[in-house]
């Protein structure tokens, strides 16, 4: 379930101009989002969020 909902996101979001947005943001927001709802109740995603800089070790502005 939550896979699929982070292909909805992508799909419905993607902008190749931030790279962070399509990526580990992505996946915080998705999990944000699925938490947060009223249906969500006590179920658990069962994932781990590693920070960003786990997935991009040098920044964008970096990158010339």
């Amino acid at each position: 379930h939550f896979i699929l909902e982070c292909l909805k996101e992508f799909f419905s979001t993607y902008d190749d101009k931030l790279l962070r947005w399509n990526g580990a943001e992505l996946v915080s927001r998705t999990a944000a989002r699925i938490v947060n709802r009223s249906d969500y109740g006590d179920q658990q995603l069962h994932i781990k969020i590693e920070p960003t800089s786990k997935f991009f070790p040098i920044s964008s502005d970096d990158i010339t």
